[in-house]
């Protein structure tokens, strides 16, 4: 867990790590209502995912570990059955180890 950088990455932002927690929730909930919905545009949620880093003033989202498990915690809280979580998963995070661990942390938290 290598939290160097990540006050500077949210500086742009007057709401430092509440604006990061707010991120993150947003991000659980975003994921989970589009697993649920059954979301085939991989490329459009990740802009979503994207759209809401801005927002939240939070850059480099994909960088960000807390990230992958925001999206973790939304595939497991959707109704899917575990071969659909996993195939979003693999989608997601293109095979990057990183994102995956984190992923999979963010799963295990939410079960």
């Amino acid at each position: 867990a290598d939290s160097s950088g990540s006050s500077a990455k949210s500086s742009g932002s007057s709401s430092g790590k509440q604006g990061t927690a707010l991120f993150q929730q947003d991000v659980e909930q975003y994921t989970a209502l589009y697993v649920e919905e059954g979301g085939r545009d991989e490329a459009a949620f990740l802009t979503g995912v994207g759209a809401l880093a801005r927002h939240f003033g939070v850059s480099d989202w994909e960088a960000e570990p807390l990230t992958w498990e925001a999206l973790g915690r939304g595939l497991e809280r959707s109704a899917r059955s575990e071969a659909e979580r996993n195939a979003y998963a693999q989608a997601w995070t293109d095979g990057d180890a990183d994102r995956v661990r984190a992923l999979g942390r963010g799963s295990a938290a939410a079960r």
